[in-house]
């Protein structure tokens, strides 16, 4: 994705963000209230180390949750593999009053090839962990655990397929392009040992969920007045990458290579988009 333009400067998904399509706010609400919860747990008065994985160009919902506790200085560092995100960051971005910023441009999933200046003790992820394969959410999660303390926590909004319907696995590679779809080189993978996982019904529904979740996004965007390019730049990336496990696969996941896993739905938000969204807060033990 380091060259799609949906995600540019002047890319349709940030009228998304802009008009709370993809539950920016729901997200904000919730994420407030765990760290709340964390934060009061943690009487520490020393700043407070942020890494946000594939943060964008103006990472709007982990500044909105560091806004919430003024009382405490956040040192922030936030990674994207767009160059035009992370230097819009970088440079125009306003951050809150409590928040020492720095971007990184790298690839958020190979935190190993970054020089991050870690540990952290809180990790934010805004809807990236939905392009990533049950393996590569794995390997991303192993990584977590080298630059997280013990009790550190992970936040992840993002998109989530509905439970009931089985996983459809992304493909290996756009039959329109050469390019491979992989967020981990192969390499990588083989060397940290991450086994093949299947999960159960995977593939089985010949029908694309993902047509509904579709839809009911075009309408919203039609709603909010966005106009046909965007609406379809935005469902060509679907179609193309967008290929999520269910919240509690993930919870399951993080669970199993050690953290401490809980699920937040966003049911209660009467927001049109709810049963496509939540969070998942994770303590590393």
């Amino acid at each position: 994705m380091r060259n799609e333009a949906h995600f540019g400067p002047t890319g349709f998904y940030w009228f998304m963000v802009s008009h709370n399509i993809l539950l920016h706010q729901e997200c904000v609400q919730t994420g407030g209230r765990i760290l709340d919860a964390w934060i009061g747990a943690h009487a520490s008065t020393a700043p407070l180390r942020v890494l946000d994985l594939a943060c964008g160009g103006e990472p709007v919902a982990i500044a909105a949750l560091m806004e919430q506790f003024p009382a405490h200085v956040f040192e922030y560092t936030g990674v994207d593999i767009h160059a035009d995100q992370a230097q819009q960051a970088r440079s125009t971005f306003r951050w809150p009053a409590n928040v020492h910023g720095t971007i990184c441009e790298g690839n958020a999933w190979e935190l190993q090839t970054l020089p991050l200046p870690g540990p952290f003790e809180i990790v934010f992820s805004g809807l990236n962990f939905h392009h990533g394969t049950p393996e590569e959410l794995a390997f991303v999660g192993r990584a977590l655990l080298t630059v997280m303390p013990r009790g550190g926590i992970l936040l992840s909004h993002d998109l989530f397929r509905p439970s009931a319907i089985p996983y459809r696995r992304r493909p290996d590679r756009d039959a329109q392009s050469t390019a491979p779809f992989s967020l981990v080189s192969p390499a990588d993978m083989v060397a940290a040992g991450i086994p093949a996982r299947r999960l159960p019904g995977e593939n089985s529904e010949p029908r694309d969920w993902r047509e509904d979740l579709i839809a009911k996004l075009d309408q919203e965007i039609r709603r909010h007045g966005g106009d046909d390019v965007g609406r379809e730049m935005n469902h060509a990336h679907i179609r193309a990458r967008d290929f999520p496990v269910s919240a509690p696969e993930l919870a399951t996941i993080l669970t199993e290579i050690g953290f401490e896993t809980h699920v937040y739905d966003y049911e209660q938000s009467g927001h049109p988009m709810q049963e496509y969204f939540a969070m998942i807060a994770a303590y590393k033990l």
